[in-house]
């Protein structure tokens, strides 16, 4: 027989964790790091010589320019032979003194070898913030028709 908890409404459900926004939050200037575990459909660890990683942040869904695509070996690294599907994406901290105080949202695509199966494994916000020792508030604004 399944629980009943009365501490939510009647046609409410709690969200499950997958429902919810993966978000990171850094501070304006400071190099960035995200280590997650990834596997291909076929279950089997992501590497340099079985998989094509792309990790990409935008501005918002729907802005025309990308602010930095990510791959393996330019920003995006195997972290040990002995974790297999450990990675590391870094944000270089050019990039991130670059952005504005505000959110951007990031994904992660992984692709086999041959490019035949391909899907959106990792997705989130990055909220960046500004700090006292940030080194620069004087970020001018952007205009995508530039």
């Amino acid at each position: 027989m399944p629980t009943v908890d009365y501490n939510i409404p009647e046609g409410n459900f709690p969200l499950m964790p997958r429902d919810r926004t993966f978000i990171i939050q850094a501070i304006n200037g400071d190099k960035i790091v995200l280590r997650c575990r990834i596997y291909l459909r076929d279950g089997r660890p992501v590497d340099y010589d079985n998989s094509i990683l792309t990790f990409t942040i935008r501005d918002h869904r729907f802005a025309p320019s990308i602010l930095w695509i990510g791959t393996w070996r330019d920003g995006i690294e195997r972290v040990a032979s002995d974790h297999p599907g450990l990675i590391m994406v870094t944000l270089p901290d050019t990039i991130s003194s670059s952005l504005r105080r505000g959110s951007y949202i990031f994904s992660l695509r992984v692709t086999d070898k041959l490019g035949k199966n391909s899907f959106t494994t990792l997705e989130g916000m990055l909220q960046i913030e500004y700090a006292p020792t940030s080194d620069t508030h004087d970020i001018p604004y952007r205009s995508d028709t530039v």
